[in-house]
């Protein structure tokens, strides 16, 4: 609606100035909300961040709808499938098993490894006989 006015305010103008441009792009720049409000966003987003990554940790969500979600959040409108393809390369760059099949491995213990103390064997350890 802003730029319709200004479209309209340039072809006055320029109806009686040809010093104006009438292809000149209009683009139009508005005052970011306040600073309480950015606190606000900040700490919704984080805070829902923190419950949508654990969600999504646990297969309950997928990675786009984490994006969706912390994005809302911070009071930001993306198209998440373009963010989600934009990033790609840069986690395969920085984490480079993305992609891959995740292989776990856990340590085997032998018969002779003695088992590690429970919190109880670990508390008798610690008092002093007598």
């Amino acid at each position: 609606m802003i730029i319709q006015i200004a479209e309209i305010a340039r072809a006055r103008k320029c109806s009686i100035s040809h010093r104006i441009s009438r292809s000149a792009e209009l683009t139009v720049k508005t005052s970011d909300i306040s600073a309480r409000d950015n606190v606000s966003l900040a700490t919704a987003s984080g805070r829902i961040y923190d419950v949508f990554a654990a969600l999504r940790d646990r297969a309950m969500v997928d990675d786009a709808e984490l994006l969706r979600i912390v994005y809302r959040f911070a009071g930001e409108v993306i198209d998440v499938e373009d963010m989600l393809r934009a990033a790609r390369p840069l986690a395969c760059h920085y984490y480079p098993s993305i992609g891959r099949p995740v292989v776990r491995q856990t340590a085997r213990r032998t018969p002779s490894t003695p088992r590690p103390p429970t919190s109880l064997q670990a508390e008798d350890h610690q008092r002093p006989a007598g």
